[in-house]
């Protein structure tokens, strides 16, 4: 069952991700995943846990800039295809 306040599984707590990256960035998060045994999910919820702890850490959102900046071009981007 899901809770639609949160659309997460509720007997899971997970949610769903859906999305497109361009090719060359699934290549490369497909050869780490193989070459150390962990999968795409697996390293993008780590990646996301990592954010977290940064966060709580710093007390701030305000981290990576430069990450932030290439993410906002990525962003840019898509919008104008």
């Amino acid at each position: 069952m899901t809770d639609r306040r949160t659309s997460r599984t509720s007997t899971t707590g997970r949610r769903a991700v859906h999305g497109y990256i361009d090719k060359d960035s699934y290549a490369l998060l497909e050869t780490f995943g193989e070459a150390n045994g962990v999968s795409i999910t697996a390293q993008i919820q780590t990646f996301a846990d990592e954010l977290g702890e940064e966060m709580e850490a710093t007390g701030t959102t305000d981290i990576r800039p430069g990450f932030v900046k290439k993410c906002r071009a990525v962003d840019a981007q898509r919008r104008r295809r």
